[in-house]
């Protein structure tokens, strides 16, 4: 089993490191269905619509707008 430490970052984003990354065969864009599991975080790999990866291309588009120290704010209690 590879065993890594990763740090939750203030937007709520957990990195995957490099060497499970490359294990798993994770890339960009790839889509995982997170779940609790008895006080776990279980993370799994799945396929996923054309109609979501067009609502993915739209958000990297949008991203420009959404990542701003204002709209940082606006979600910092969420």
């Amino acid at each position: 089993m590879n065993q890594k430490v990763s740090v939750v970052d203030r937007r709520g984003r957990l990195t995957i490191p490099g060497s499970i990354r490359k294990k798993m065969g994770v890339k960009e864009g790839d889509v995982f269905l997170i779940r609790e599991e008895e006080a776990r975080l279980v993370c799994e790999k799945i396929a996923i619509s054309s109609s979501f990866q067009m609502m993915q291309a739209s958000e990297k588009i949008l991203s420009r707008d959404w990542d701003t120290p204002e709209e940082d704010e606006a979600w910092k209690d969420l």
